[in-house]
């Protein structure tokens, strides 16, 4: 866990923030990491020009603000007592979170997946896509409750070096035996071998052969991350769906992807997939960036 030796933590006033604290705090409760909460006062709203009443707004007491975040953190944070400050600031709320990040030298940003006080709500709203979208570091967006460690960690891989370097990371944050890989394979379709003039028989056999070497590839790439536990899903519809079936089958609490698009021939395109599960997985995600 001593990779973890600093988070940045983004709130605002929803309900969703709680969870997002107690997450941060589970986390950084094994091994030696501080935490920086972030609340940034949204520009324009409260930064605007005079001849709109902005002097009014502008008089907002931040130090009241801080104290009042203060107070939440030592609340949450009277069992874990980790070392925690607290920053109020104005701006773009993402741009903030991420400068911050990169100023501490952070090695995870976690944030609320919305601003709305429905926690049932699992979409992505804009500040955690943005967030998501431009930090050169992991960042994890919570979306339930975080009443525990996460249990049900599932990883869906490309099998790529990017997808390695992804595991490698996380096994240094989550339990091992907490881990499973999915690999999620489709057949080439009719329509690409009837290019080729293939009989039947051929397809059978040729499908028979490819499957036999995406499992031998899985095999292989679990031995090579030190993961034992791997599921081999031969896709029945889209792969999207297909993922989140075994997400919800397997009650998943977390979810670990890719960061940008990684094109691998035996496998799928993972930039796709990623953007499908931010959007659409009920679970937590953490979106791995090389840091």
């Amino acid at each position: 866990m001593g990779i973890l030796n600093k988070i940045i933590v983004g709130i605002d006033n929803s309900k969703i923030s709680d969870e997002v604290l107690k997450r941060a705090f589970l986390l950084a409760s094994v091994g030696n990491c501080s935490i920086t909460v972030v609340h940034t006062i949204s520009v324009p709203w409260f930064d605007t020009p005079d001849y709109f009443g902005g002097e009014e707004v502008k008089k907002i007491d931040e130090s009241k603000i801080k104290n009042k975040i203060e107070e939440k953190v030592i609340k949450l944070n009277q069992d874990a007592n980790i070392n925690c400050s607290v920053l109020v600031c104005r701006g773009d709320v993402s741009d903030k979170i991420i400068h911050e990040a990169n100023q501490q030298n952070a090695k995870l940003i976690i944030l609320g997946a919305h601003s709305k006080d429905d926690l049932t709500t699992k979409k992505f709203g804009s500040t955690a896509q943005k967030v998501t979208q431009n930090s050169h570091v992991p960042v994890l967006v919570v979306k339930n409750l975080a009443n525990q460690n996460y249990k049900n960690i599932l990883v869906p891989t490309d099998l790529s070096d990017f997808s390695q370097k992804s595991i490698l990371f996380i096994k240094d944050i989550f339990k091992e035996e907490a881990i499973k890989l999915a690999y999620i394979y489709q057949q080439p379709v009719d329509m690409d071998m009837d290019f080729y003039n293939l009989t039947y028989e051929e397809k059978l056999t040729l499908n028979k052969k490819i499957k036999f070497y995406a499992k031998h590839d899985l095999k292989k790439f679990e031995k090579d991350v030190g993961i034992e536990k791997g599921d081999f899903i031969e896709s029945s519809t889209t792969i999207e769906n297909d993922l989140i079936s075994f997400i919800e089958r397997n009650n998943t609490d977390l979810v670990i992807i890719g960061s940008h698009g990684v094109k691998n021939i035996k496998s799928f395109l993972f930039g796709s997939t990623a953007s499908f599960l931010m959007k659409e997985s009920p679970s937590d995600i953490l979106v791995y960036v090389p840091n």
